[in-house]
Parts: structure tokens; sequence; C-alpha cells
């Protein structure tokens, strides 16, 4: 008799992203939730695991989200990988709404990770548009669960090295939004320095639609 999903999520895996991700700067939901941009698109897309970037004042953005599964099983693991990356899209789109005065040549580092969990293993993705409509998803990392005495001395290492990974991408995003939400030039140097006001960026014209 094995361990079941919630076993994962709750015995294993939930006290690690909760202790690693412990601060004012993320806040952890559990269990089938939907993010408040699928839910704007009317996609039922329902996730295990969503991390938010917050702010003292507001939620920034969903940065990333994860599928647990009990163990690895092929079409287990392709329906939860096509659920994530479809639900990231939408979650990257509507990022890119909210921070217009990105300049075109910044929305390429604009990457959102993706998490799947598959009993002790863990993989990380990333998904991002590479250009005008062109969605990139790359392999990002990967560890395990140390099971074993033998295995523990490596596996927290790369744990904390890949959970390192998300946070870095998560702070990026949170960077991004600071940056690019809004004009943050000072007018009276504009002035001075003979600069024009920044453009928004065309956002319609680099997303497509999820479905």
């Amino acid at each position: 008799m094995g361990y079941s999903e919630s076993d994962y999520e709750i015995k294993f895996w939930g006290p690690i992203f909760e202790a690693y991700f412990c601060n004012d700067k993320y806040m952890l939901h559990w269990g089938d939730t939907i993010s408040k941009p699928c839910k704007k698109s009317q996609l039922r897309f329902k996730t295990d695991l969503r991390i938010i970037v917050t702010s003292p004042d507001e939620d920034i953005v969903d940065g990333a989200i994860a599928e647990v599964a009990r163990k690895a099983a092929p079409k287990k693991l392709f329906v939860d990988r096509l659920k994530t990356i479809l639900a990231t899209e939408c979650h990257l789109n509507n990022f890119l709404t909210t921070i217009l005065f990105i300049p075109s040549k910044e929305i390429k580092n604009v990457v959102f990770p993706i998490v799947q969990i598959m009993g002790f293993s863990v993989q990380v993705y990333t998904l991002r548009l590479a250009n005008r409509g062109l969605y990139i998803l790359q392999g990002q990392a990967s560890f395990e669960f140390p099971t074993n005495f033998r295995s523990l001395k490596f596996g927290v290492t790369n744990i904390i090295n890949g959970l390192s990974c998300i946070e870095s991408l998560l702070l990026e995003l949170g960077h991004a939004y600071k940056s690019y939400q809004m004009d943050n030039s000072n007018s009276m140097e504009r002035i001075i320095n003979e600069s024009s006001i920044k453009k928004k960026t065309p956002i319609s014209n680099w997303i497509t639609g999820v479905i």
C-alpha cells in the first residue's frame, strides 16, 4: 500500500515548499484552486499549488503553479503538463497586460516557472514568449526527495538549488511589475533631457488566446 497524492502534498513536499517560501513575498495556495486570471478567462484549470508573488498592498501575480501526482504515469504526466502549460500561458498573458510600459525587447525575459511533482520526483519548467505569438517551454531543473541516508546529503542540496531556481524567477517577476507597471520617469528630467514620454507596448500584438 503506497502513499496517496495528498500524502505527498501534506507529508513530504508541502512542508518543504512552505518552509522555503515562508516570508511576506509569497502566498502558497494548496488544493485544487483556480487563479483569478483563469477565472477571468473562463478557464477551469484547478491546480494543486499556486505560488502567488505578493506585496504589502496587493497580490502581484500567480508566479508559479504545480501539479502533484502520487507516481509517474505516462497519461497523468502529459495531462498534468498540458494543464499547467495552458494555465501558465494565461498567467503570462495576464501579467503582461499589467506591465504595459515594458519595452518590447524585455518581454522575452518575463519567465514563469512550472512545477510538476510525481511521487518523490520534481521537474521544473519555464514558459516565456520568444517572439510575437511564440511561446517556448524549457526544462529548468529537477530534484528528488531523499528517501534514504545515502541520498540525504546531495538530495537536500538539490532541493535547495531547485527551489532557489524557482524563487529567482519569482523575484524577477516582482521586479518587472515594479519597473514596468507605470511610467516612473521624472517629468522634469524629461524636459531637461528632451526625452519623450514612455509609450505603452501593444501587448495584444504579442500574446495569443489560450484555447
